[in-house]
């Protein structure tokens, strides 16, 4: 009798053990866990633009200026806030003397400088308010679910151990800088039916120690942090993590600008870099001294 009573109350003691730290996990789950990233972009020349350029026939010295350009254009910091369910991603601005309309170009071929992109990966939604020649645009739409590949690779970055995801992604065939190509080629594409898309190799480089599903940009659905990323032509790598910051900001989706689908505001940038490369071409071929960028 008293074994049986004995085991009744080890057994009533467990049961308030796990109801207590089910509790406790509940707690702590439900506790607001945010962080802070900071990610530094470098731009690759992909071997078309690489092509471009080497065919474009420019003085050395001419197309060393414009090989530095466009490398310094790449070398941008961006900021990534995140909670377990949200994330806001924008780039950080800082005003450099000497700093011309000309030399962010390519920011704003890009989107705009001052982009914020929303990201909720349990709505599976995000919303983007790029500024693009003047005018700014509010984009909301369904998020992309790459297929990540997992693999057992790994390696430290930082004080976070991280594993190594392959994934493809279609993008905009853009065949490299359209205003780098020569007026051969452009005749060539009117006439042909080349491919508007294109498939890539993403490359993520993310830890389970932070339990978040989020990265740079758009990138999402690692099981952990994204900390590095890279494409063909561009490469993101994190050297700065917080968690629980004292001041956190509020991630809220951006709710200004003219609302457009992500298919409508591709088609106007793309009419708009057709159009920017076609001023290039006109400038170039005038008296051969062509369109100057320094």
């Amino acid at each position: 009798m008293r074994s049986k009573l004995k085991n009744s109350n080890m057994t009533h003691l467990t049961k308030n053990l796990c109801l207590t730290l089910m509790f406790v996990g509940a707690v702590l789950y439900a506790q607001e866990f945010h962080g802070f990233a900071e990610y530094q972009s470098k731009m690759k020349t992909d071997a078309a633009l690489e092509q471009r350029l080497k065919d474009s026939k420019m003085p050395p010295e001419r197309l060393a200026r414009i090989k530095e350009r466009i490398k310094k254009s790449g070398e941008r910091i961006f900021e990534l806030h995140f909670n377990r369910e949200a994330s806001i991603y924008k780039e950080q601005l800082k005003l450099e003397a000497g700093s011309s309309s000309r030399g962010g170009m390519f920011a704003m071929m890009s989107g705009g400088g001052n982009t914020k992109t929303y990201v909720n990966t349990k709505l599976k939604q995000y919303v983007k308010d790029p500024e693009s020649f003047g005018k700014k645009f509010l984009i909301s739409n369904s998020l992309e679910e790459l297929e990540w590949k997992l693999a057992k690779e790994s390696r430290k970055i930082g004080n976070y151990l991280c594993f190594k995801a392959t994934a493809v992604k279609t993008v905009p065939n853009t065949q490299g800088f359209r205003m780098f190509r020569p007026r051969d080629e452009e005749e060539k594409e009117k006439k042909e039916d080349l491919p508007k898309t294109k498939d890539i190799i993403v490359t993520a480089w993310y830890t389970p120690e932070i339990p978040a599903n989020h990265g740079p940009d758009m990138y999402w659905g690692l099981p952990g942090l994204i900390l590095e990323l890279g494409t063909d032509t561009m490469q993101l790598v994190c050297t700065k993590l917080v968690l629980n910051p004292v001041k956190a900001i509020k991630i809220v989706a951006p709710k200004k600008g003219k609302k457009i689908t992500q298919e409508k505001y591709d088609a106007v940038m793309a009419e708009k870099m057709k159009e920017m490369a076609e001023r290039f071409q006109n400038n170039r071929t005038k008296g051969g001294k062509g369109h100057r960028m320094h």
